[in-house]
């Protein structure tokens, strides 16, 4: 009786004896016999949303196979191994990679909203190495029902600008031309001032925010987000060579200002600058008084650097210490002084 029941399905649905189709193919309506012979039931297939393959490498919701069919209630309803569901349905894993596909009108699509991407183990966009660990390293989006992965500034691997949230993937070759000034590193430590990680890693890097090496390892896989980065305004000591390099609008410089030097320097141009101590070069008597008397006269000279913001000071050394001088003269007619550089 079931071999006439099966042909009759056939013979009414496609006037053959082929039955395959139509009898039988699970389901939720008449999943058990002939599918689509009377009203409320639909054989329907797996379709899946795949139109945009330059995303990423796996960028769809699952695979179309229309060897999976299933006998539905709605000609809207979603197919997954012998499963119907319902449209507007976005809780069920179809392509078993850890997040809820969408379905929509008869069609898996990769999401609803973001609730249904998970980044672990997919890659950024349009990327096809490197794929992203959780929510820490990758952005999650859906966009026209597609989820959208790219890697947040101060985390490697990108392959290139798309693939990071602020479209600036910094390769590693290029990280001394990017963010260090001429003549900024007095050491040549760490991969940002030798020119390139020792690993490879390239970094997505928003503009205007300094790279650092934090470990100055040549590597930089070892660091991540913030640890990796500093901000227009902040300081690290980049080269490792003691004192804090500044780090302006993206580039690296050697100081800002002297507190950014170790001692004995000061900074000049964005470069730190040793002090050097004045000299003395004449003391011409102006009279044939003894030194200590009212009469008593001579003028004092002296050489010297004097950068922007100090000035000579004179001093009395007997026969009691005193200030006598503060300026920026390299001259002074006086009595007995000795002159130092503040």
């Amino acid at each position: 009786v079931a071999d006439n029941l099966n042909y009759a399905c056939a013979c009414i649905m496609t006037g053959t004896k082929t039955y395959s189709t139509y009898w039988n193919i699970g389901g939720e309506a008449n999943s058990t016999v002939c599918c689509q012979n009377t009203t409320g039931e639909w054989v329907q297939y797996r379709v899946c949303d795949n139109t945009d393959g330059s995303i990423n490498p796996n960028p769809y919701s699952c695979t179309s196979d229309n060897a999976d069919d299933a006998c539905c209630s709605a000609s809207t309803d979603c197919v997954h191994s012998t499963t119907c569901y319902n449209t507007g349905t976005h809780t069920h894993d179809v392509d078993s990679n850890g997040d809820d596909e969408y379905c929509l009108s008869g069609t898996w699509y990769d999401c609803y909203d973001t609730g249904d991407c998970d980044p672990a183990g997919e890659y950024a966009y349009t990327e096809s190495n490197n794929a992203c660990t959780s929510t820490t390293d990758c952005q999650e989006t859906c966009s026209s029902n597609d989820c959208i992965y790219k890697r947040y500034d101060g985390y490697p691997e990108c392959d290139n600008n798309a693939g990071c949230v602020n479209n600036r993937c910094i390769q590693d070759t290029a990280y001394a031309t990017t963010f260090v000034s001429t003549g900024m590193c007095d050491n040549n430590v760490g991969a940002v001032c030798t020119g390139g990680a020792s690993d490879g890693a390239d970094m997505c890097v928003v503009s205007g925010t300094c790279l650092i090496d934090h470990d100055h390892d040549d590597a930089m896989n070892d660091c991540s987000g913030t640890n990796c980065l500093r901000s227009d305004g902040e300081t690290f000591d980049l080269d490792n060579d003691g004192d804090t390099d500044y780090c302006n609008a993206g580039v690296w410089v050697d100081c800002n200002s002297d507190s950014n030097c170790l001692a004995g320097q000061y900074c000049s141009a964005n470069d730190c600058v040793g002090l050097s101590a004045p000299s003395i070069t004449a003391v011409t008597p102006q009279t044939d008084q003894p030194l200590n008397s009212e009469l008593g006269k001579m003028i004092i000279s002296w050489s010297g650097s004097l950068p922007g913001g100090y000035e000579y000071k004179l001093e009395e050394t007997s026969p009691s210490s005193a200030q006598k001088y503060y300026g920026t003269s390299t001259s002074i007619g006086t009595d007995q002084y000795s002159v130092t550089r503040s």
